[in-house]
């Protein structure tokens, strides 16, 4: 892993250095699509990863895995991510894409992996046993929905389904949002009696943000995120106080990865993801 970030540094440094970003043909109209790149087993940030556009422009993902890239109005959207120990993928985004920032992930190359682990039994309910004690200790009502229950209700469909049918969010102004609360990033608010003791009447706003976790990593722009996130691939969902405690949402491979390597991810919810 060190020598693949280690490259990803050098193709960075190379490609601020040589200009990788092609300029949009004089007379197109561009925007600007923004997002950011992340290993889709640990969900970490990866550093190097080419972007390219379909009219061939380029850029890497900085320190933080994020990236900026323009793109015409008249293309469909469709970014390639490269990266050496990961297979290239293509991916398609929605026409919404210029006003969210969008979260690719990227799978590690089957060949490339050395040792797959695999959680027992007793590992992955040991896990489980302790997210239900944190559930028991937390201070309010908690939802949780684990995969037989959403495989049952759910047969199809995206995490935004099941999180927007069990709790009041809604899309919020986010730059308004991040003006009053700066450290919640998920684009997400919640209405009811709470909001009124807790917004600013001055602004106006119609609800107070949401932190949504995704595999303990803190969302950026959560409605596009879970609408890309499968429900067959999700083993539960927390929703705490209806939403005002935050939403955390854990997939299959990430709580079997947690497992087999003895990790406790079931941290106070206070502390964040």
């Amino acid at each position: 892993m060190s020598k693949n970030r280690g490259r990803g540094w050098l193709l960075f440094a190379a490609s601020v250095a040589a200009g990788v970003f092609l300029p949009t043909p004089s007379g197109a109209q561009a925007v600007l699509i923004r997002g950011r790149v992340e290993d889709a087993l640990s969900r970490t940030p990866l550093v190097g990863a080419r972007v390219m556009a379909i009219d061939s422009s380029a850029v890497y993902t900085d320190s933080i895995g994020q990236f900026s890239i323009e793109m015409e109005t008249a293309s469909s959207y469709e970014l390639g991510i490269q990266l050496f120990g990961y297979a290239e993928q293509q991916f398609g985004l929605p026409e919404e894409a210029p006003s969210r920032v969008s979260v690719l992930l990227l799978a590690p190359d089957p060949v490339q992996l050395e040792v797959i682990e695999v959680a027992s039994e007793p590992a992955v309910n040991l896990l489980l046993d302790r997210l239900r004690a944190r559930r028991r200790g937390y201070d309010g009502s908690v939802i949780a929905l684990d995969k037989a229950f959403l495989n049952s209700r759910w047969p199809i469909g995206t995490a935004w389904d099941v999180v927007v049918a069990r709790a009041p969010v809604f899309e919020c102004d986010s730059i308004e949002a991040s003006e009053q609360w700066p450290f919640i990033k998920s684009d997400l608010c919640v209405r009811g009696r709470r909001t009124r003791r807790f917004n600013d009447p001055l602004l106006g706003l119609p609800g107070v943000p949401v932190l949504v976790c995704i595999d303990q990593w803190e969302s950026w722009g959560a409605a596009s995120e879970l609408s890309t996130l499968d429900v067959s691939q999700i083993a539960l969902i927390e929703i705490y106080a209806r939403g005002y405690g935050g939403i955390r949402v854990y997939t299959s491979r990430y709580l079997a990865s947690s497992a087999g390597s003895g990790r406790n991810i079931a941290t106070p919810v206070w502390i964040g993801c």
